[in-house]
C-alpha cells in the first residue's frame, strides 16, 4: 500500500497562481508554498512568470517578495 502523503509528480506555477500563493503565504500563519513540497516532487516557476509577476503585482508586494 502506497503512502498517500508521499510527494509525486511535478507542477508548473503560472502568474496568477504565483500571485495568489504569495498573497496567501503572507496571510496565513505558515503559508501554502512550503506545503506544496508535500504534494509535488518538482515545483517549477518559469522565468517569464517572475517577469509577469513583477509587472502585475503591486510594487510594494513585489519588493517584499523579491527581497
Amino acid at each position: 500500500m502506497s503512502d498517500s502523503r508521499s510527494p509525486r509528480g511535478a507542477i508548473v506555477i503560472d502568474t496568477s497562481c504565483l500571485i495568489n500563493l504569495l498573497h496567501l503565504n503572507y496571510s496565513v500563519e505558515r503559508g501554502l508554498i512550503p506545503k506544496l513540497s508535500i504534494l509535488f516532487t518538482t515545483i517549477h516557476i518559469p522565468k517569464y512568470v517572475w517577469r509577469e509577476f513583477r509587472m502585475k503585482a503591486e510594487p510594494i508586494e513585489a519588493q517584499r517578495v523579491l527581497n
